[in-house]
């Protein structure tokens, strides 16, 4: 029988593991979390330091920009991880540049999408949300 085995390889720096506990969640993460914690005495120190620098962030680290094209309609549509599939967020919107036609004295002008300009909703926040609206249960557990 040849069976494939999808192994990810094991977070090794603070960030690494800061974001792996951030995204889409796997079973054993938490144990091997704490298994790294243990292996030496500055990662939790700089562990601490990612948690702190996201909690400063503020605003910032609450929403995410991604490069993706988009258009008008995809407001709410999922925005995924390449290598795992896993759902990182939800098209919140995007920038978009006005253009204007010369000389138009009637003020004449498009919005048009900025490539690489692509605003997401973190999974994080729309879980918030519906656990606010006591509503947690339209999400897989």
């Amino acid at each position: 029988m040849n069976e494939s085995c999808n192994i990810r390889p094991l977070p090794r720096t603070a960030a690494e593991w800061f974001a792996a506990r951030h995204g889409p969640r796997e079973a054993d993460l938490e144990p091997r979390f704490a298994d790294w914690l243990r292996e030496d005495p500055k990662n939790a120190d700089e562990y601490a330091l990612c948690e702190l620098t996201w909690a400063l962030a503020g605003d910032a680290a609450s929403s995410l920009i991604v490069d993706a094209p988009v258009t008008y309609g995809v407001s709410g549509g999922g925005v995924y991880d390449a290598r795992t599939g896993g759902l990182l967020g939800l098209v919140e919107g995007f920038t978009t540049a006005r253009l204007t036609a010369q000389g138009s004295s009637a003020g004449w002008y498009v919005d048009v999408p900025v490539p690489g300009q692509t605003l997401v909703t973190p999974l994080s926040e729309v879980r918030q949300f519906l656990a606010d609206i006591e509503r947690a249960d339209l999400l897989p557990r």
